[in-house]
């Protein structure tokens, strides 16, 4: 398995642990928001989106280094969106930035959008 691979692995299992409000779904796939339950929400969908590499130092032993970002997009469902909607952006950070999962910090920067759904 690649690196990268492991390191979304492990951003889908650091936010699977979020407690409050705990994601009922929290996947790689793409999935149609139309078609889930109610109870399937909140929903968090992780994508690797762009990659930049760049060497940091010259010769033939030369080191190089790699950002990848990932998107999440949060979807709630419900009253309260705005509320919703900060609680989840709030928990998502608190869940990577604890110190077990500080390792996942060091790996990427995290850029978080949620979109209510509106039914």
């Amino acid at each position: 398995m690649s690196l990268r691979n492991n390191i979304a692995e492990n951003l889908l299992e650091v936010l699977k642990d979020i407690r409050d409000p705990r994601p009922v779904l929290v996947t790689r796939e793409p999935f149609e928001v139309e078609k889930l339950a109610i109870t399937q929400f909140p929903a968090i969908l992780i994508s690797t989106g762009s990659e930049e590499r760049d060497t940091e130092t010259m010769g033939a032993n030369g080191v190089r280094r790699g950002t990848i970002i990932f998107q999440l997009r949060g979807f709630i469902r419900g009253t309260e969106l705005d509320k919703k909607r900060n609680q989840l952006i709030e928990a998502i950070e608190e869940q990577i930035c604890l110190p077990r999962n500080i390792s996942v910090m060091e790996l990427f920067s995290l850029w978080a959008h949620m979109e209510p759904i509106y039914v």
